[in-house]
């Protein structure tokens, strides 16, 4: 049988033995957990860098756009605000870019000729994301404190652009 510590990913321990002792432990078991967990923790490390990568770049955007719905939901008893969900919203789009991004991580580096759906699907976040962020903006302009829904969408959308930006040279694993 073969050493359970080499196929569990880094981190993870075989529990001193015990999944060894389990009945239904065998080799193939062994290879379908070593082959399912570690491209896993890959697409989370690229979503975590895809993140990061994006975060580095356009900081307040993102800043403004992941806290200016916990202020808004802290302070709506206080004062006037718009509702939550005119903050909340527009970070969906983002968000979903940036996992897609981190899971098809260089998925087209070699695809010179072949179809890029991963592209293509990328594309097709952005774009309903900016889409999104100018309807919220349109659908809440007789919200009180209209400015800070504009606020909001403006960092969403600078931060959907700057991920999809960043998305695309992952996705095709070409840097500037």
């Amino acid at each position: 049988m073969p050493d359970v510590a080499l196929l569990l990913p880094s981190g993870l321990s075989d529990c001193g033995g015990e999944l060894r002792s389990l009945p239904l432990w065998n080799d193939s078991l062994a290879a379908e957990l070593g082959r399912y967990t570690a491209p896993t923790l890959q697409a989370m490390d690229a979503i975590i860098t895809v993140w990061v990568i994006t975060w580095r770049i356009v900081w307040p955007a993102m800043l403004a756009t992941v806290g200016l719905p916990l202020v808004a939901l802290l302070l709506q008893r206080r004062i006037e605000l718009a509702p939550v969900a005119a903050f909340a919203l527009p970070i969906v789009g983002p968000l979903l870019i940036v996992i897609w991004s981190g899971v098809f991580w260089a998925a087209e580096e070699r695809a010179s000729t072949s179809p890029h759906w991963a592209s293509w699907i990328l594309t097709a976040l952005v774009l309903p994301s900016v889409v999104l962020v100018i309807g919220v903006a349109v659908r809440y302009r007789r919200a009180p404190r209209y400015w800070a829904v504009i606020l909001g969408a403006v960092a969403s959308g600078v931060f959907a652009l700057a991920a999809g930006f960043i998305g695309s040279m992952a996705i095709s694993n070409t840097w500037l």
